[in-house]
């Protein structure tokens, strides 16, 4: 099953209401959460219940803000997690400039 709520407006507080109702979910497999206005405090949440969730197999959070630190911490638990297939997390928006892939590959520096 997959929910995609791009374009929405979905701020920290959404997002953080979200994240709390996915540690108790275990049929979605895909989360499109792309162009909203999701910060570091989602990120954080996100990050949190992707360590229980082991259904989750897509997150794109592209197009949001969230900050460096936050996006690898996600990008560990994609990384140790089996079930995870991907998290597209390029686009995000740091210190108001848009980095591409390249800054979750460590070849750029912020």
């Amino acid at each position: 099953m997959a929910l995609d709520l791009s374009d929405n407006e979905i701020t920290d507080a959404g997002g953080e209401v979200l994240a709390s109702s996915l540690a108790h979910n275990s049929s979605l497999k895909r989360l499109y959460l792309c162009d909203n206005k999701i910060g570091d405090g989602t990120g954080f949440y996100l990050q949190q219940v992707m360590k229980g969730n082991k259904t989750l197999g897509v997150l794109d959070l592209s197009g949001n803000y969230i900050k460096v630190s936050v996006v690898e911490m996600i990008q560990q638990c994609v990384n140790t997690n089996k079930a995870r297939t991907a998290a597209n997390l390029t686009g995000l928006y740091f210190l108001k400039k848009i980095y591409s892939k390249e800054i979750l590959n460590n070849k750029a520096k912020v």
